[in-house]
């Protein structure tokens, strides 16, 4: 946020550039820079790529198109979702036809993502 002190950043937005939120902006970034949290991150990515492997065993998963912690896992057969099927199952999915994309939050643990991924294809079967 300093930076701003002595460049001027143009914008039309009311809080756009505010320097509440470029301080958290700052403090996001410093934590994505911290060790700890770049080896979590891996180990997550780990477990995420493991899971998806699992998923797509499944007969109704067709394809798993995934980078790093984002993907989308296409049904086949006319299987659909729906997010109140993964609201029941305690996830919050995005579902589009038959997509389920899948983005889970960094801060979650490798734990908390396996069972996660155990309640989808719990979903999915």
């Amino acid at each position: 946020a300093d930076y701003y002190d002595e460049h001027i950043l143009n914008s039309g937005l009311t809080s756009y550039a505010h320097p509440l939120g470029l301080a958290a902006m700052k403090a996001v970034l410093d934590h994505f820079e911290d060790k700890d949290f770049i080896a979590s991150l891996e180990l997550l990515k780990k477990a995420f790529a493991e899971e998806l492997a699992e998923t797509k065993k499944l007969k109704a998963v067709g394809d798993i198109r995934a980078r790093g912690l984002l993907a989308a896992v296409f049904l086949k057969g006319g299987r659909k979702l729906s997010w109140k099927e993964g609201l029941a199952a305690g996830l919050h999915l995005a579902i589009k036809e038959n997509t389920v994309i899948l983005a889970p939050p960094y801060v979650m643990t490798a734990g908390e993502l396996r069972d996660g991924f155990r309640r989808l294809r719990g979903l999915i079967k």
